[in-house]
């Protein structure tokens, strides 16, 4: 009796631990099954375009793991985007809203989504983008393509800035060449902010890594331009291949110091603060004076002292905010010296050494 009593507990035993590690997998299962479908990707590049006078057309990148898209139109009545359409198919990725009223602006977002046990789990609804009707004699009409143009052509040296401005082409299906846009307003992102962001004005802020992203713009349809921004180091070159002079100081000091003057060009490019200046140099007491009491500015004391001590000329430096003359001079009276300077926002042609750097020399007539 005891021994089947004994049978009979394992044989239970047995069946609670299967049961329970059925449940198990099936909840976690099911958690991986709503996660996936919690993570859909939300649709991009929505666009909406005029079509004909009383429609528009949507239409957007199709998102792979989708099994359809819902779209919203803004309800002025509700104050709410309320959904419209909805489409059972990942592929379809254009629609057409029509019976729209004539000279009347519409607003849409669009969301994918995938079935979960027979219940459609979506993903964030996309950006807005707001689109007009009218015909050939519109007098607001929607952008048809966007460029961005750059005061510069070239790359930007880290920590600074530049100003980017939109050119938006109207819809060319009108007829009116006077017709405007019905909104002028863009809106700026960055494909990598820890590179360069940009604000809403189109400025944009190169941060103190090397490397390159794309700058888009989006108009009130969601049309969309872009334009490479890369970011480089000038206080820090390949190499000075424009250095040509007779001056052996100068050749030295590109040669041999060229580590030291990169790291110290690089700091005060970097981490220098707003309205700074000064000079360092070594006393007479061969003690370094005049290092300035900034954060980090132990990351270049040792390139300052190996420098100002080992140099075989008298040497100076004088910095303030991305800006650095390092001065080698020939007598005491300083009515003879060298420098190479280095300038982050202003690129020199005369005397050029490499890209914001340049070599100077001066004495007496």
């Amino acid at each position: 009796m005891q021994r089947l009593q004994g049978k009979t507990g394992a044989l239970f035993i047995f069946l609670m631990t299967v049961i329970a590690c059925t449940a198990i997998f099936l909840c976690s299962h099911e958690i991986t099954v709503k996660a996936s479908a919690k993570n859909i990707e939300t649709p991009q590049n929505l666009v909406v375009q005029r079509y004909r006078n009383r429609a528009l057309k949507l239409q957007w990148k199709e998102v792979k793991k989708a099994d359809g898209y819902r779209v919203y139109r803004y309800s002025k009545k509700s104050k709410k985007y309320v959904k419209i359409k909805t489409i059972y198919h990942r592929q379809k990725t254009k629609w057409i809203d029509q019976g729209l009223k004539l000279h009347k602006q519409y607003k849409y977002k669009v969301a994918a989504f995938k079935k979960v046990n027979g219940r459609k789990k979506f993903s964030k609804k996309t950006y807005t983008v707001m689109a007009g009707t009218y015909g050939k004699k519109g007098k607001r009409v929607n952008a048809e393509s966007a460029h961005i143009i750059s005061d510069s052509e070239e790359p930007m040296g880290i920590c600074s800035q530049r100003h980017l401005s939109a050119m938006i082409d109207t819809d060319s299906y009108t007829i009116r060449r006077k017709a405007k846009l019905i909104s002028e307003k863009v809106t700026w992102s960055s494909s990598n902010p820890k590179i360069a962001s940009v604000n809403q004005q189109g400025d944009v802020t190169a941060f103190d890594k090397e490397g390159s992203c794309y700058i888009y713009l989006r108009t009130h349809n969601g049309i969309t331009g872009k334009i490479q921004i890369k970011v480089v180091n000038y206080a820090r070159p390949e190499g000075f291949t424009n250095y040509n002079s007779a001056n052996g100081y100068v050749h030295i000091m590109l040669r041999d110091y060229q580590t030291e003057i990169c790291n110290i060009a690089t700091y005060f490019t970097k981490l220098s603060q707003n309205h700074i200046n000064g000079v360092m140099t070594i006393s007479e007491g061969g003690n370094l004076t005049g290092l300035p009491n900034l954060d980090n500015i132990s990351e270049i004391k040792t390139d300052v002292e190996k420098l100002l001590k080992n140099f075989p000329l008298v040497t100076e430096i004088y910095y303030s905010k991305k800006y650095v003359r390092f001065k080698m001079k020939f007598d005491t009276d300083e009515d003879s010296y060298c420098e190479v300077v280095y300038a982050a926002e202003y690129d020199f042609e005369e005397m050029s050494i490499a890209p914001h750097w340049y070599q100077k020399q001066f004495a007496p007539m």
